[in-house]
C-alpha cells in the first residue's frame, strides 16, 4: 500500500509465501491492569530512547495537554537521554517524570500492571512488545498510524495521525484522564484485540513448524 517493508516484501514473494506474526507474548505471566486511586495518572512508554520512537513528543504533549496530575514513566535507555531528561526539565515536568532505564522484561511487566495509559509513538512500527503486552494487561493504548499495519488492527487503539502528532497526542491524553468511560472503552478495545489476535511463543513456534513443514512437502513435492 505504501511501499513499506512488509508490503514490498509480500509483493516480491507473492502474498501467498508472505506470512506476518506477531511477537509472541506470555499470556499466563501477565496479570491484569491494577487500578489505583491513591497515585498520579500513570503513563508508561517502552523504547529505546530514540529519535524516532516518539519520547520528546510523549513530553510536550503531556505538557500541552494541561493536565497536571500525570506522571510519565519511560523504560528504555538509549542515545537521547540526555535530551529528554533536558526537555522533561524544559517543560517543567522533571518531578513528574521518571526514566528507569534499561530493565528486566519482569520489572517493565510490573510498571505496566500498574499503569493508566500506553503510548507508543513509533515511527518505525505499530505493534511492537510494549503495545501488545500492554493489550494483555487491558490497558488503553495511545499509538501512531502506520500504514503498512493493516487497518482492522489499528481500530483496537487510538491511533494519532502522523501530521499534527504532539497536538493529536495531548488531546487524546486529556481524554483519557479526564473521561473514564472513554479510557474504559480503550481498556476493553485493547482486552479484545489481546484475546482475538495474541498468541503465546509456543504457539507462534508452533505456526512457524507448520509453515516451514508446508514449504518443504510443496519443494519435495516439485
Amino acid at each position: 500500500r505504501d511501499g513499506s517493508f512488509s508490503d514490498q516484501m509480500g509483493t516480491w514473494l507473492s502474498w501467498k509465501r508472505f506470512y506476518i506474526f506477531f511477537n509472541g507474548i506470555d499470556i499466563e505471566r501477565i496479570e491484569r491492569n491494577k487500578r489505583r486511586e491513591d497515585r498520579p495518572f500513570t503513563i508508561v512508554s517502552v523504547s529505546r530512547l530514540e529519535k524516532n520512537k516518539g519520547q520528546s513528543q510523549l513530553l510536550q504533549a503531556a505538557k500541552h495537554s494541561g493536565v497536571k496530575n500525570i506522571r510519565i514513566i519511560l523504560i528504555g535507555e538509549g542515545v537521547e537521554r540526555r535530551k529528554l531528561e533536558s526537555l522533561a526539565k524544559e517543560l517543567e515536568l522533571e518531578d513528574r517524570t521518571i526514566f528507569t532505564g534499561k530493565l528486566i522484561h519482569n520489572n517493565a511487566i510490573k510498571y505496566l500492571e500498574e499503569a493508566d495509559l500506553v503510548v507508543s509513538l513509533n515511527c518505525n512500527g505499530v505493534f511492537g512488545n510494549n503495545v501488545l503486552e500492554a493489550a494483555q494487561v487491558g490497558l488503553p493504548v495511545i499509538a501512531l498510524e502506520h500504514p503498512g499495519c493493516q487497518d482492522e488492527n489499528q481500530k483496537y487503539f487510538c491511533m494519532i495521525p502522523r501530521k499534527e502528532t504532539t497536538e493529536k497526542t495531548a488531546h487524546a491524553i486529556y481524554r483519557f484522564v479526564k473521561d473514564p468511560d472513554f479510557a474504559r472503552h480503550y481498556g476493553e478495545k485493547s482486552q479484545n484485540f489481546s484475546k482475538q489476535q495474541l498468541i503465546s511463543w509456543k504457539h507462534r513456534i508452533e505456526k512457524e513448524f507448520v509453515l516451514l513443514d508446508e514449504f518443504y512437502n510443496e519443494k519435495k513435492a516439485e
